[in-house]
């Protein structure tokens, strides 16, 4: 067999981290800063309907009114998500 080298191990190692380094680089998704209804209820994994029903409960996470338009900020989105509250 030929020679391998001593440090064959840290440079696979390196090899790989670098491939999915790419690979995350071109997987990341982009997510806006500021979603309407529709896209806010796709992002917390619930109904458009039960999203629309906790604003007029006065629950569910923080919106933005302007005339017709409801937008949800996705930081507010986060939060209310790790605070686990309706």
């Amino acid at each position: 067999m030929g020679d391998v080298p001593d440090n064959i191990e840290d440079l696979i190692r390196e090899r790989v981290d670098e491939r999915v380094s790419e690979a995350l680089d071109h997987a990341r998704v982009v997510v806006p800063m500021w979603l309407n209804t529709s896209k806010a209820s796709e992002y917390l994994g619930i109904s458009k309907k039960q999203l629309e029903a906790w604003r007029y409960e006065g629950l569910g996470p923080e919106y933005v009114k302007r005339g017709r338009l409801v937008l949800y900020p996705r930081v507010g989105l986060d939060l209310w998500l790790r605070e686990g509250t309706a």
